[in-house]
C-alpha cells in the first residue's frame, strides 16, 4: 500500500485500531460508514448488524453475527423420555412434553408448577421433574410413578431420583429414601423402610432396588427379589473387586460358577438375562442365560485387552483396545458377528437396538451386524445408507432403529422406517444436530439453537407439532435480528437468519420482533418499505458523519499538538508511521 491515496482506492477496508485518542475510534467509525454508504440503494439493519445493497446489485454485511449466547434461556437444553413421550427441559427451568398422554406426554395439568426444573427422571411411563430446592413433580401413568401424592409431603430436599421400569425411588440430603410407583416393582419400600438411612446410592434393575448404605450395606426391596419366575438379578462390585450376585438365578443372580474367576472386577454390562464382567487385565467372566450372553466359552480365548462391553437384548459385543471386536450369545440379536468381522477393526465405541449393533469406526464410517430375521427391521443391515454413512460422530438408537449424527451436524437414519428408520419427512430440517434422544419408537433431535425435530411414531413422541412453538428459541433483545427490522428503499431484499451473516437471502420475507419483557418473538411480515424513515436514518448519518469531521478537523488537530508538545514527538512518530506505513 503506497500511503493514504492507495488507501482510498481499497474497498473501505477497516482502518488501524486507533491508539492515544480516546474520540478517534468514534470519529474514524463515522468516516468510514460515510466512505462505504456511496451507492447504496438499500440498507438493511437488525440488532448489531447492518447490511446494504448498492445499485449494481451487490450487498455487503457487518457487524456481529449470532451465537448460542444469543437465544434466551427458553431454548431447549435436555431431552428426556419414556417408552412413548418426551419431555424437554429448557434453559428456563420450564418443560415442554408430547408423545403419549399415557407415558408422560401431557402435562397440561401442572404446567404451572413445571418451572425451575433442574433434571428429569423417567420410569417408561412416567416422569418426574426435580425443581431448585429439592421438591418433586410427577406425571404421566399414576400407577407407573406418575402419581406420587402418597409421599408428596415428603419429597423434599431430594438429592437424586432413580427409577425402574415401573416406580421411582428418591434419595433425600439427609440419606433417606421414598418410593413411589407400581408397588411390586420397586414403588413399595414399606418392608425395609426402617432400613433405608444413611444411604450412599440407589441402583435399579428393571423390577427391583437395591439401596448402597454408607457402611456397605445392601438393602433390596422390589419383584420377587428371592428369584423364583423373576428375571431380577443384582450384581454388585465390591471396593476389593469381587463380585456379589443375588436375585433370579436364570437372570444372574446365581454366580457360583464363576465365583473365583470374579476377582479385580472393573465393571460389569448386562443383557436382559445374563452378565459379563471386565477385569482390570483385559479379560471378560459371563454368567446367567448361557443363550443369552451368558456363556462365552466359545470366544473365552479372544476375550483378551478389552475395554469396554457393549450388549443387545441377547448378546454381547466386547471392543478391545487394538480396535477388534468379538461378539458372543444369541445370533439373531447380534451375537454372531462373522459376516462383518473382516470390516471390524479400527473400532472406536459401539451402539446397539434392540437386536442389533452399529460400530463406529476412527475414519468415521459404520459397520453394522445382527437383527431378527429381516435385518433391516432392527438396524442391523445400513446398506442403504452406507454411502452416506461417513464422517460419523455418534450413533444414537431407538428400539428398532440407528441415528448417525455426522460431523457436519446432520443426521442418518435407518432401521424400522416407522419406528425412526425413516427421517426423510424432516432430513431438510436436520442440520446442526447437537444431541439426540429417543423413544422406544421416535427420535428427537435437539439442534445446536435449541430447537427441537423429530420423527419416528407420531403416537409415540415422533410427532411433535401439538408444542412445536414452544420448541423454538427465543432470541434476546441484544441478539443479532434473523432479518431487517427497517427498510431504506423498497427493493425486497432481506437478509436471511444472521447465522448465516453476509449471505443474502434475495426475495424471503423478513421477521419482524415482537418485544415483551425484553426478549423477541420472531414472526415473519413483509417489510414496511416506510420512506419517510428510511430517509431519517440516511440524514442522520450524514448529519453525524459531518459533526465527527469538524469535530476532527477543530478539536481533534488542537489537542493532538497540545499532546505532542506534552508527552515529546516519540508517540506522535508512531501515529505518523500508523497512517503511512509501506511509504
Amino acid at each position: 500500500m503506497r500511503g493514504s491515496k492507495d488507501a482510498k482506492r481499497m474497498n473501505c477496508q477497516w482502518p488501524h485500531k486507533p491508539r492515544a485518542c480516546p474520540w478517534r475510534a468514534c470519529v474514524v467509525l463515522m468516516l468510514n460508514l460515510h466512505t462505504c454508504v456511496r451507492g447504496v440503494d438499500v440498507i438493511h439493519f437488525a440488532w448489531q448488524a447492518f447490511a446494504s445493497q448498492t445499485t449494481n446489485g451487490t450487498v455487503s454485511s457487518s457487524g456481529r453475527a449470532l451465537g448460542e449466547d444469543d437465544y434466551s434461556s427458553s431454548a431447549v437444553d435436555t431431552v428426556y423420555s419414556t417408552a412413548y413421550a418426551f419431555a424437554a427441559q429448557k434453559k428456563d427451568g420450564t418443560v415442554v412434553t408430547w408423545g403419549a398422554p399415557h407415558s408422560g406426554g401431557d402435562s397440561s395439568s401442572l404446567q404451572e408448577r413445571l418451572s425451575s426444573v433442574e433434571a428429569i427422571y423417567s420410569t417408561n411411563y412416567a416422569f418426574a421433574a426435580k425443581k431448585t430446592g429439592g421438591t418433586i413433580v410427577t406425571w404421566g401413568s399414576r400407577k407407573e410413578g406418575g402419581d406420587s401424592s402418597a409421599v408428596a409431603e415428603h419429597l423434599t430436599s431430594v438429592d437424586m431420583v432413580y427409577s425402574t421400569h415401573h416406580a421411582f425411588a428418591a434419595k433425600k440430603t439427609d440419606g433417606t429414601v421414598l418410593t413411589w410407583g407400581h408397588s411390586e416393582y420397586g414403588g413399595d419400600s414399606s418392608s425395609v423402610a426402617e432400613q433405608l438411612f444413611s444411604v450412599d446410592i440407589v441402583y435399579s434393575a428393571h423390577y427391583a432396588f437395591a439401596a448402597k448404605k454408607l457402611n456397605g450395606d445392601v438393602v433390596t426391596w422390589g419383584y420377587q427379589m428371592g428369584g423364583g419366575d423373576s428375571s431380577a438379578a443384582f450384581a454388585a462390585v465390591k471396593t476389593d473387586g469381587s463380585v456379589v450376585t443375588w436375585g433370579s438365578e436364570v437372570g444372574g443372580g446365581d454366580s457360583s460358577l464363576v465365583a473365583e474367576q470374579l476377582t479385580s472386577v472393573v465393571e460389569i454390562y448386562s443383557t436382559l438375562p445374563a452378565f459379563a464382567a471386565r477385569k482390570t487385565d483385559g479379560t471378560v467372566v459371563t454368567w446367567g442365560d448361557g443363550d443369552a450372553g451368558g456363556n462365552s466359552s466359545s470366544v473365552a480365548h479372544q476375550l483378551t485387552s478389552v475395554k469396554a462391553v457393549y450388549s443387545s437384548w441377547y448378546a454381547f459385543a466386547a471392543l478391545k483396545n487394538d480396535g477388534t471386536v468379538v461378539t458372543w450369545g444369541a445370533e439373531d440379536y447380534g451375537g454372531d458377528s462373522s459376516s462383518v468381522a473382516s470390516s471390524l477393526s479400527s473400532v472406536e465405541a459401539i451402539t446397539s437396538t434392540c437386536c442389533a449393533f452399529a460400530a463406529k469406526k476412527a475414519d468415521g464410517t459404520v459397520v453394522t451386524w445382527g437383527g431378527i430375521s429381516d435385518l433391516a427391521y432392527s438396524g442391523g443391515d445400513s446398506s442403504s445408507v452406507a454411502e452416506r454413512l461417513t464422517f460419523v460422530d455418534v450413533i444414537y438408537s431407538a428400539t428398532y432403529a440407528f441415528a448417525a449424527r455426522k460431523k457436519d451436524g446432520t443426521v442418518v437414519t435407518w432401521g424400522s422406517p416407522a419406528w425412526g428408520g425413516d427421517s426423510s419427512s424432516v432430513a431438510e430440517l436436520l442440520s446442526s444436530v447437537d444431541t439426540i434422544s429417543s423413544t422406544k419408537y421416535a427420535f428427537a433431535a435437539k439442534k445446536a439453537d435449541g430447537s427441537v425435530i423429530t420423527w419416528g411414531d407420531s403416537a409415540r413422541g415422533g410427532d411433535s407439532d401439538s408444542v412445536a412453538a414452544s420448541l423454538l428459541p427465543v432470541r434476546t433483545a441484544d441478539s443479532t435480528s434473523s432479518s431487517s427490522t427497517a427498510e431504506i428503499g423498497s427493493t425486497g431484499t432481506t437478509w436471511d437468519d444472521s447465522r448465516n451473516s453476509g449471505h443474502p437471502a434475495s426475495q424471503v420475507e423478513p421477521e419482524v420482533p415482537d418485544r415483551h419483557n425484553g426478549t423477541e418473538v420472531w414472526h415473519s411480515a413483509k417489510p414496511s418499505g416506510d420512506a419517510t424513515f428510511g430517509g431519517f436514518i440516511i440524514l442522520f448519518l450524514l448529519i453525524a458523519a459531518l459533526l465527527c469531521t469538524l469535530f476532527r478537523l477543530f478539536v481533534y488537530r488542537r489537542w493532538s499538538r497540545y499532546r505532542m508538545a506534552r508527552e515529546g514527538p516519540a508517540r506522535d512518530v508512531m501515529i505518523q508511521l500508523m497512517s503511512t506505513a509501506g511509504e
